[in-house]
């Protein structure tokens, strides 16, 4: 049951996570210094969490309007476990 509970965290957070490695790796060794660049890896961090949360929550009516309504009703079961 662990294996359930880490993949939303790792869907939901990942982008976010890996994008303030990446842009705290790529700024922090130039002039603009390690903290200015976590700071603003982290900052930015923020609306690419709100984009992903946006992505999921939407996720399932873009799969039903797409025409897959079997796969949009197994990510519902799968991410609610009150569904079940």
């Amino acid at each position: 049951m662990r294996g359930r509970t880490v993949l939303p965290f790792l869907v939901g957070f990942g982008p976010a996570l890996a994008w303030v490695a990446v842009v705290s790796a790529r700024y922090g060794p130039t002039d603009l210094g390690w903290p200015r660049s976590v700071a603003l890896a982290v900052f930015t961090g923020l609306g690419v969490l709100g984009l992903s949360a946006l992505a999921l929550a939407y996720l399932p009516v873009t799969l039903e309007r797409l025409g897959l309504a079997r796969a949009a009703a197994w990510l519902r079961r799968f991410w609610d476990p009150d569904a079940r």
